[in-house]
């Protein structure tokens, strides 16, 4: 817990810098940043991770079988909820299995938007985190042998190639024209989302050895000058089951052509399942995708489900409390629980 709080402070801290010097503006500097003791939580965002850690670690709680929404209005801080939910499954899971390293690997956490544009801008400020979460395990005794912890895009092909090949014609393109073809772009970043140092075309390479679009931020002082835990091409998420996946629900379409998606779930028995799964905007998935949304849920779940029959936690979010019952018991088969809780109507 303080170690994922530790990666949220420099979350908090460098977000604030990016805000006031622009996203590719000047290199951020700890010594005139925002100080650790104005960074703070908000009751609501603490009180809703706090309730969600004893399901985290133990497995086979009550709490499991429960779908806890996060209610609260747009721009009130769900999402840094969630990252300090996330970094907190991350860091647990590696310390659990420090002995061994094979069972801490693979995909952790699942973070599922309904719209393509809002996932890659929540990838954005999610690497933020994971690039501060992978600095404090290189730096402590005990992780320092445990799998990287990294970041991972799972989007349709017209924002992020599915190939390598694709993303390897896609960033030559690009780098020669500046114009963007059509099958998506590997380019997601305009900074380094660490030190905030400007990020261009011609900063990513393709690796044919790897066959990985690599990206290492071209400041010679940062942590990541040799590569950015990121991964946005399916081949590239495949492979190397990033310990964080942002992706869209349709995506999940895919499980059923692609053998090797299985591997997002460890079912050839390499790296763990996933622990956690995040929804964020639930009162979208209404309607035909609802529907369509909720047929594959069930495999979904069946699919994280570890020795014993132990399920994954789901946490949502919502901007509204319109049936929110019916419709996650209807998506997850699952009862529900609201926080904050409803007290006083508008009536009142």
């Amino acid at each position: 817990f303080r170690m994922a709080n530790s990666a949220m402070v420099e979350v908090l801290r460098r977000s604030d810098w990016e805000r006031k010097h622009g996203a590719g503006g000047r290199v951020y500097d700890p010594a005139l940043a925002k100080p650790v003791d104005e960074c703070r939580w908000r009751p609501f965002q603490l009180a809703f991770v706090l309730q969600c850690l004893s399901s985290i670690t133990k497995p086979e709680s009550e709490d499991r079988k429960v779908c806890d929404l996060l209610w609260f209005p747009t721009g009130g801080g769900k999402t840094e909820a969630y990252l300090l939910l996330t970094a907190f499954v991350l860091f647990y899971r590696r310390l659990v299995h420090v002995n061994n390293p094979l069972e801490a690997d693979g995909v952790a956490v699942m973070m599922r938007y309904t719209l393509r544009l809002l996932t890659v801008d929540q990838f954005v400020r999610a690497s933020r985190m994971i690039c501060a979460a992978e600095v404090i395990r290189r730096r402590h005794p005990l992780l320092q042998r445990s799998p990287e912890i990294s970041i991972g895009m799972f989007v349709g092909g017209d924002a992020t190639p599915n190939s390598y090949n694709k993303a390897r014609i896609a960033l030559g393109a690009l780098i020669q024209t500046g114009v963007h073809n059509e099958g998506g772009s590997p380019c997601k970043f305009t900074a380094c989302p660490w030190c905030n140092h400007e990020i261009k075309y011609q900063h990513y390479r393709a690796d044919d050895h790897s066959r990985r679009i690599i990206l290492a931020c071209p400041s010679a002082g940062c942590d990541f000058r040799d590569g950015i835990p990121q991964h946005v091409v399916d081949d590239d998420v495949y492979e190397t089951r990033p310990s964080l996946i942002i992706g869209t629900v349709d995506k999940f379409a895919q499980l059923a052509y692609r053998d090797d998606a299985g591997r997002l779930f460890g079912t050839f028995g390499i790296g763990g399942k996933p622990d956690l799964i995040i929804q964020d905007e639930l009162h979208l998935i209404t309607g035909s995708l609802g529907s369509l949304d909720a047929m594959y849920e069930a495999s979904l779940e069946a699919l994280c489900l570890h020795d014993g029959g132990r399920r994954p936690l789901i946490v949502a979010s919502s901007a509204t409390t319109r049936n929110y019952k019916s419709q996650i018991q209807s998506l997850y088969g699952r009862s529900s629980r609201i926080v904050p809780p409803l007290g006083l109507g508008i009536s009142d």
